[in-house]
């Protein structure tokens, strides 16, 4: 990340830490084997919003992938819309 300019003093070890967020295990489950088998990401995964809270504060995640559909959880809660970003 350094090479292309990115700030990396907020990562602080060698693993990227990926958050996954869905009630699907269709959809979760074959992107998290193929993460796992990459040593540079530690990857947890949450079904329901409660779960993601506390994964959240507990494992810090760099990186969320969520389904904003999950059937507890208010996308908007966890990411806030962008004001600058034009509504469809």
């Amino acid at each position: 990340m350094q090479n292309h300019g990115m700030v990396t003093t907020a990562i602080d070890d060698d693993c990227t830490r990926i958050l996954i967020i869905d009630d699907d295990d269709r959809i979760t489950k074959p992107l998290i084997d193929l993460l796992e088998h990459d040593a540079r990401f530690d990857v947890k995964s949450a079904s329901t919003g409660f779960q993601a809270g506390v994964l959240t504060e507990q494992f810090k995640p760099q990186l969320m992938v969520l389904n904003v559909k999950v059937a507890d959880v208010d996308a908007t809660q966890i990411v806030p819309p962008d004001p600058a970003r034009p509504r469809r």
